[in-house]
């Protein structure tokens, strides 16, 4: 694995830093047939497995909005704040919100759904049958295999949970941030009117 995905920390442990869509070539010292390629997707669910540890998502939407905002600060610096070209932006960042806000739903979604099946997990060990038999329903339903189990499941939830909360923080720190530059806008518009309206007095 390249150095520059490697981070070592003091005590010892590492974190490692891994795209989906990166390629990664495994190679087996005992049976080069067993060499193979794998996603990064793959590699990050393996290392976890093996460690017990989270696999930490970055949401493509903090990205986007990021970028934004980033295009929001070069405009500023450049002294834009009126224009097509603010305007599209805006625009943007408007439908960027919305399908960030569409997100968290689906996040809030998966999140309900792992419960259920945990519940139903759960619910399969029970000395109820018809609190077994309800459990079953709902795992066939979900399409779900009765022998998952439930460290996996908590695991998965716990990395849901937190993906939501950082997406969560983050789009809620860009919105404030958006409205900075809103009102930036709008007191560069306001001493623009006051010049005018002084012009026009002094004519």
């Amino acid at each position: 694995m390249p150095s520059h995905q490697v981070n070592k920390l003091n005590d010892g442990n590492y974190n490692i830093f891994i795209k989906k869509k990166d390629f990664f070539y495994f190679t087996n010292s005992d049976d080069a047939t067993k060499n193979k390629f794998m996603t990064g997707n793959t590699v990050a669910k393996q290392l976890s497995h093996d460690n017990q540890h989270l696999v930490l998502h970055k949401n493509q939407y903090i990205s986007k909005l990021d970028q934004i905002i980033k295009d929001f600060e070069y405009l500023s610096l450049k002294g834009v704040s009126t224009g097509q070209q603010f305007s599209d932006l805006k625009n943007q960042f408007e439908k960027q919100v919305h399908e960030t806000e569409k997100e968290l739903s689906v996040l809030d979604e998966k999140i309900s759904r792992l419960n259920k099946i945990i519940s139903a997990i759960d619910g399969l060990s029970s000395d109820d049958l018809r609190k077994v038999e309800t459990s079953e329903a709902i795992l066939s339903d979900l399409k779900i295999d009765k022998s998952t189990k439930r460290g996996d499941l908590n695991k998965t939830i716990e990395e849901v949970k937190f993906e939501r909360q950082v997406l969560n923080e983050r789009f809620h720190d860009i919105v404030e941030k958006y409205k900075t530059y809103q009102g930036v806008k709008e007191n560069v518009r306001d001493r623009e009117n006051d010049t005018i309206k002084n012009k026009e007095v002094k004519r």
